[in-house]
């Protein structure tokens, strides 16, 4: 049945950020912010930029989180600015 398969290829939730989730984050990405603001950068070199943070992000201690997960994240909290 197409619903029973929709249901089970329903992607997981994560847990949400915490606070201190989220201080850890921008405290990564804020020494990195040029490879985020400057256009001239690689769709390529983004991409690794964001593995490194995942990477740093994971280190701490904190939930696993993808890169793409941790790139949402950022990008809605600088629409919240």
């Amino acid at each position: 049945n197409k619903i029973s398969l929709m249901m089970s290829q329903k992607r997981q939730r994560s847990r949400n950020f915490s606070e201190r989730d989220t201080n850890m984050l921008l405290d990564i990405v804020r020494e990195h912010m040029d490879v985020i603001e400057n256009k001239s950068v690689s769709n390529k070199h983004r991409a690794e930029f964001w593995e490194k943070v995942s990477l740093c992000f994971n280190a701490q201690d904190s939930g696993p989180r993808t890169a793409e997960q941790l790139k949402i994240h950022m990008t809605a909290l600088r629409e919240k600015r």
